[in-house]
Parts: C-alpha cells; sequence; structure tokens
C-alpha cells in the first residue's frame, strides 16, 4: 500500500519520490481526480516527499501498452524521428491529450493537469514555508477551490496561465518585468 510505504518513508527520515501516470485508455475522470488527491494526501504525510504531477500516458510503439491503446483508437503517432522533434506540444506537456484518440475530453484533461501543477506548486510551498507571490496563491486556491468542489466547468485560467507561460518563454524586456512581478 502507498501509503503505508509513504508513511514509513517519514518515520525513517527516507525522503520518496512517486511519478504518476494518469489518461489510460479505460482510466475515468474520477479516478483520475483520485490520482490526484492521493499525491496530495502522500504530500501531506511527507512534506519533503517528491511527488510529481501525473504525467500523461505515452504509449510507445512496441509495448504492450501501446497495442491495448491502439484498440481504443490510438493516437496520432509521428512515423519519422523530425516528426517527433518537430511535434508541438503544450506547456509542461510530453503529449497533447487532444492526440490521444481514447481521451473523450481532451481540453478537461489538459486543464486538470495545469490546475493540479499549479496546486501542488501552491502546497509545496505552503508546507516548505516558503513564498509564494499573490498570483500564484490566487491560481493555487482557484486549483484547489475546482479540485475539491469537482468544478471543471468554464476553465479560463489554464488557456491563460499557458498563454502567459508561452509569452514569458521567450524572455523580451517585458516578459523578464513580468516574471520579476510575478516571482517566476
Amino acid at each position: 500500500d502507498i501509503i503505508r510505504a509513504v508513511e514509513q518513508c517519514e518515520k525513517y527520515g527516507i525522503i520518496p519520490i512517486g511519478n504518476f501516470i494518469i489518461g489510460f485508455p479505460t482510466e475515468t475522470k474520477e479516478e483520475m481526480v483520485a490520482t490526484a488527491k492521493l499525491i496530495l494526501k502522500l504530500k501531506q504525510i511527507s512534506p519533503n516527499g517528491l511527488f510529481y504531477s501525473p504525467g500523461l500516458l505515452r504509449p510507445y510503439p512496441g509495448t504492450e501498452i501501446y497495442e491495448y491503446a491502439k484498440q481504443y483508437g490510438g493516437f496520432d503517432e509521428p512515423k519519422t524521428l523530425r516528426e517527433w522533434a518537430d511535434k508541438e506540444i503544450d506547456v509542461g506537456l510530453f503529449v497533447n491529450p487532444s492526440d490521444l484518440r481514447w481521451i473523450k475530453d481532451p481540453e478537461w484533461l489538459l486543464n486538470f493537469q495545469v490546475y493540479f501543477y499549479v496546486l501542488t506548486v501552491m502546497k509545496t510551498h505552503q508546507l516548505a514555508k516558503k513564498h509564494l507571490s499573490p498570483a500564484w496563491k490566487l491560481a493555487g486556491k482557484i486549483s484547489e477551490f475546482r479540485l475539491n468542489h469537482n468544478f471543471w466547468k468554464f476553465g479560463v485560467e489554464p488557456k491563460m496561465m499557458i498563454a502567459v507561460k508561452k509569452f514569458l518563454d521567450k524572455n523580451s524586456a517585458i516578459a523578464q518585468v513580468m516574471k520579476r512581478t510575478l516571482s517566476l
């Protein structure tokens, strides 16, 4: 049991590390939310533990999960290494949810991943008693509300956050001022 393992790690001064994957072909939204809540619970048990936001399943050719995923519609896979290298992806993701044909609501999944990332940043800073800018605190509180109340409608914040991130990544003079202002 993962909870007991993390409790034991905490008891004996071991820093646990956890990676999680969501987006399996038969996985439901409720199961993805349950995974997110488990990660938050583990972080509460072990504040110094490294529990990463769940990554999106990336089925690779030649693996069992790839063959399984093909049964559920497969995904838009590049055919050459150049196509893989040139593939446009969204902020922080290694694959776009819209490329995975078995995902019934790719926009929800992208929003969920952004909300959960923001929430984990906020929680990590709170547990470590580290400063977090007002912009991050606000985004974290919105994300926490959405997760706790299972409220996912009108998810405009992730689109805004992704647009801001892409702008900041350009490293223009204005972007540098915004980074300092937002404490990013």
